[in-house]
């Protein structure tokens, strides 16, 4: 009896480490694709900076050519120049297409 009792406590102990061992690698998994989603986020990130900086540097040299120009730089026609600049940019790359 006593030691049917003992064989089923260690049967039970088994099966609990095997459990826990399945929830252990399903949990590195996780955190496997966890990391590659913040490094695909991250990069992401790199490259909103990258358009960002290139935008913004593309609206300096706007400001500077209007005042170049003699034009006062009003908020009103830099909008417009940087619209009229994102079309022709969208038509050329519809274009390579």
């Amino acid at each position: 009896m006593l030691k049917a009792e003992h064989n089923a406590f260690v049967a039970r102990i088994r099966e609990l480490e095997a459990s826990l061992d399945g929830e252990r690698r399903a949990q590195a998994n996780q955190i496997v694709e966890m990391q590659k989603e913040r490094e695909a986020a991250i990069a992401r990130i790199h490259e909103l900076e990258a358009m960002l900086k290139a935008e913004h540097n593309a609206f300096v040299a706007l400001i500077r050519e209007l005042e170049q120009k003699g034009l006062k730089p009003t908020l009103r026609r830099v909008v417009t120049q940087i619209l009229r600049a994102v079309s022709k940019r969208g038509e050329e790359d519809s274009n390579l297409r």
